[in-house]
């Protein structure tokens, strides 16, 4: 009787292997997907940043003019004091000049602006771009400035395509130019 030796099978390492292909790619697939997430959220941050800052500045006004808001006493070194420019909020020592050359990211200017300086001693105001936020085409970027809006948080506004004549979001809304949607903003609000 003759012994026959079985031949080895090699499928089980040929498996291994597959699996191990396709580990790899997943993970790398995951990882990718975490980096454009990453990415995204720091483009965000950075053309949010801008517009935080503006708000913060027009926020420390108001807060340290309150009184003068509310009775509508005159502010000194201001043109308007319910739209103090970004160059007086700068004079002022509210705005640092980086916050100024920050702005120039969305090719349109901030506009500042105290809505509402109540008798019971809170402010509330907006800072928004003085015009619509554009694509690489020049075409209004809607989905640009609401995106920028969101990442503000409740503070944030913005004008769409679908409604061009106001900015706003849940809370609150303001009548813009119609002829120029894509437009972002932030609300400020200081208590009494």
């Amino acid at each position: 009787m003759r012994n026959f030796k079985k031949p080895h099978r090699q499928g089980g390492f040929i498996g291994i292997a597959i699996l191990g292909v396709a580990l790899a790619f997943g993970a790398a697939a995951i990882a990718l997907k975490f980096m454009n997430q990453v990415r995204n959220e720091q483009r965000m941050n950075n053309d949010s940043y801008p517009l935080r800052v503006v708000a913060g500045a027009l926020a420390q006004y108001a807060k340290a003019n309150k009184s003068s808001l509310v009775s509508n006493k005159e502010i000194m070194y201001v043109n308007d004091q319910y739209a103090p420019s970004l160059n007086e909020l700068v004079n002022l020592g509210f705005l640092s000049t980086s916050g100024i050359n920050a702005v120039s990211a969305y090719g349109t200017g901030l506009t500042t602006k105290i809505v509402y300086p109540s008798p019971d001693g809170s402010v509330t105001g907006y800072v928004f771009t003085t015009s619509s936020l554009k694509d690489a085409k020049g075409n209004p970027d809607s989905k640009r400035a609401c995106a920028i809006a969101n990442e503000i948080g409740d503070a944030g506004l913005c004008s769409s395509i679908a409604n061009p004549a106001s900015i706003g979001n849940n809370a609150t809304q303001f009548v813009v130019n119609p002829a120029q949607p894509a437009r972002v903003g932030a609300l400020i609000f200081v208590p009494k």
